[in-house]
């Protein structure tokens, strides 16, 4: 166990004793859903206090374990201190159906939002997300985590031309261990050559920055960006990690 997973676990211990019953009508105006998924919904929210816009991530207490709730929310807290990475708001409280926890608001969509059917995304717009997904996965990778997830719809817009995206949704986020690397990923090793002619400003290829257990959801994210395949192959569907891997076993 790393430092930083150590130190994760004792902020859930820590903040599990201190999470408190609210009613979200109270303290904040509801104004429309941002998205929604196995793991329950995102609403746009502004604080009636304050008057700041944020996201209220609320997870199903029947669904969800107390732990769970708190690791994602202690995690994106304290760890997602990167610019391309969505941070939690230090607010988290439990209704009697919800466990509930605010975010960065990231107004503009999703990634999926702008691959056109058919016709994917200008190649500088994919570049502009490839560039800031390396240095958020980079930063995820040096402290020892895996975000094991990654997909357009996780790929957050914080304006309309992708100059500045967020990657977001940490449940399935995990220790990196040797045992990450999946086995499967030597016949998908063509997806490597996808990244050797871009060059970080350091000039390190992009090969140094994302480790083999994150090349292959990465290269299906930037192939489907520039090519719409995701749509074709799922029927123009919102496509969820376990139709491309068990993530559980590959450790992506």
């Amino acid at each position: 166990m790393t430092g930083a997973t150590k130190l994760l676990d004792e902020m859930c211990h820590l903040t599990a004793q201190t999470l408190t019953a609210m009613d979200t009508s109270e303290h904040f105006k509801v104004l429309k859903l941002l998205g929604e998924g196995s793991y329950g919904k995102v609403m746009l929210a502004v604080h009636r206090t304050r008057g700041t816009p944020m996201a209220l991530k609320f997870f199903p207490r029947v669904s969800t374990s107390l732990f769970s709730f708190l690791r994602e929310y202690n995690f994106s807290l304290s760890f997602c201190t990167h610019p391309s990475l969505t941070r939690a708001l230090g607010i988290a409280y439990s209704t009697p159906s919800h466990f509930v926890f605010a975010q960065q608001a990231s107004l503009f969509g999703d990634l999926y939002d702008i691959i056109l059917p058919e016709v994917g995304m200008e190649e500088d717009c994919c570049q502009r997300v490839v560039s800031q997904l390396c240095g958020a996965l980079s930063h995820l990778h040096s402290l020892g985590f895996v975000h094991r997830d990654l997909k357009p719809e996780n790929v957050f817009l914080c304006d309309s031309t992708c100059r500045w995206v967020k990657l977001g949704d940490f449940g399935m986020v995990s220790m990196r261990t040797a045992n990450s690397i999946s086995a499967y990923l030597h016949a998908f090793s063509f997806v490597r050559s996808v990244y050797f002619s871009l060059q970080q400003p350091s000039g390190r290829g992009i090969e140094e920055a994302i480790p083999w257990e994150k090349l292959w959801s990465k290269s299906v994210s930037n192939s489907s960006s520039l090519t719409s395949s995701h749509r074709k192959l799922f029927g123009h569907q919102r496509w969820g990690t376990d139709k491309l891997v068990d993530t559980s076993r590959s450790g992506l």
